[in-house]
């Protein structure tokens, strides 16, 4: 019989599980409130220590979702493993061409840095970037400068992602830059004397803040249980800051890479095994992982909201010498290249069938059972 690998969280709390939910001694209440705490994610799954959240993670492995060994002598830059990436990539998938999502923000135009960076024109002549009118807006200057003059380009509100576009391009896209930088962290207004806090010896700012977007009782809650998870682990997280990376890169990373099955119209099974040949999810490289353990505070990010992204940002002016968008541009909110969500599928199994709840809901109820974490609840 399939198995489920994958729970859209927030279809969870749909009415029609609602008797299913209640046969566990469980504050599922909570659970949801992580949703709200991170709206641009479709569920949590821990990929390393110990398993926190109610639903068990198999996909970890069977997706190859992993999380790489901490390595405390890994040493590359940021620039040496976007460089190392970009050749790899060419060298391994080069039998068609490329179609690169750039939304005018920090993560997508690391990729296309690096392509202008290391390709000649030659090499690039199969590349297309899609973009839109609010791409360039975000980026006027690049877009102008080293986009249009250099790549073909084509309009990404015509793009679907579907069996025609992953049989004829490498699909390529900016996550999950945000779980390597750290998540809420890197778009937040934490202070700058509060960021580098010390998260078990001072945690009451942070509970304080992750009370703006859910209650007290949830913020509570979750502090508890992520603390569980990072003392069952080697990294190092010692202030705010890492607190919040952490919980992105470890249990939103898989809900981030699957996230565009949930905004695009790949509705077979074959389908599904083109997305996953196909689809590049950039930042998901086991080298931008292990630099993203090893580097913390004055490489990966600083204090300052417009420094949350501070490796990239140099990497892009190491390239383009534009003074003004490495002092002042911050991370935001670029959702050009996304079709607006609809309900979705409520789950994956692990034949890469999508169930729903309207169509599938007996079906769905049969299969729940294996997929809740049993060691956490009752």
């Amino acid at each position: 019989m399939s198995k489920i690998l994958y729970v859209n969280q927030k279809l969870l709390f749909d009415p029609r599980l609602s008797n299913f939910l209640t046969r566990y001694n469980y504050n599922w209440s909570n659970f949801n409130g992580i949703t709200k705490l991170n709206p641009g994610h479709d569920g949590g799954y821990i990929r390393a220590g110990k398993n926190v959240y109610p639903l068990n993670n198999n996909l970890i492995e069977a997706l190859n979702f992993q999380m790489p060994a901490y390595d405390p002598s890994f040493n590359l830059s940021f620039g040496d493993v976007t460089d190392l990436h970009l050749n790899r990539l060419f060298n391994t998938c080069n039998d068609k061409p490329w179609l690169v999502l750039w939304s005018g923000g920090i993560d997508s135009t690391v990729i296309v840095t690096s392509i202008l960076k290391n390709l000649s024109p030659a090499d690039r002549e199969n590349i297309v970037i899609a973009c839109n009118r609010i791409s360039i807006y975000e980026h006027p200057k690049f877009f102008y400068e080293h986009i249009q003059p250099n790549f073909k380009i084509v309009d990404s509100n015509f793009i679907k992602l579907n069996d025609t576009i992953l049989q004829k391009y490498y699909v390529i896209d900016g996550d999950p830059a945000d779980q390597l930088y750290g998540g809420i962290a890197s778009r937040s207004m934490i202070d700058e004397k509060t960021i580098l806090k010390d998260w078990r010896r001072d945690p009451d700012e942070l509970i304080d803040f992750l009370t703006t977007s859910v209650d007290s009782t949830f913020s509570e809650w979750y502090y508890a249980i992520a603390k569980q998870n990072i003392e069952s682990v080697d990294v190092p997280i010692e202030n705010y800051y890492d607190f919040c990376w952490w919980l992105f890169f470890n249990a939103s990373w898989a809900s981030v890479l699957l996230r565009p099955l949930q905004f695009q119209t790949i509705n077979s099974v074959s389908g599904m095994r083109l997305f996953f040949d196909n689809f590049i999810a950039w930042f998901s490289a086991e080298e931008y992982q292990q630099w993203s353990m090893v580097n913390h505070f004055g490489v990966k990010y600083d204090v300052n909201i417009s420094d949350r992204k501070l490796a990239s940002k140099k990497y892009i002016y190491d390239f383009d010498h534009d003074e003004y968008y490495y002092q002042f541009k911050t991370k935001m909110e670029s959702i050009s290249r996304r079709p607006v969500n609809s309900q979705g599928y409520f789950c994956m199994l692990d034949d890469y069938t999508r169930l729903t709840l309207d169509a599938d809901l007996d079906q769905i109820l049969e299969l729940l059972p294996a997929h809740i974490n049993t060691s956490i609840i009752v």
